[in-house]
């Protein structure tokens, strides 16, 4: 799925970039400490982000896979029509 691919690449990103990933971390908690409401709103419209991007993959994928289909069936039925 699209969902693991995304989450095998940031857990190999932060194996990486382990003292990034750390200096990331501690700026997030850092605003959160100081400035929960923002971050609290600017976490809200990231996952609502994340989340239609996941649905617009889903969809491309769904897609692509009846194009697939589609095609493979019309490619079948050609040497019959000629």
């Amino acid at each position: 799925m699209y969902l693991e691919q995304l989450l095998s690449f940031l857990t190999a990103l932060c194996d990486t970039y382990t003292l990034y990933a750390i200096g990331v971390l501690v700026v997030i908690f850092i605003l959160f400490y100081f400035k929960t409401k923002a971050m609290m709103k600017f976490t809200g419209l990231v996952l609502i982000l994340v989340f239609v991007l996941y649905l617009a993959g889903m969809f491309m994928d769904g897609v692509e896979n009846s194009s697939q289909k589609k095609k493979a069936l019309t490619e079948k039925s050609k040497p019959y029509d000629q």
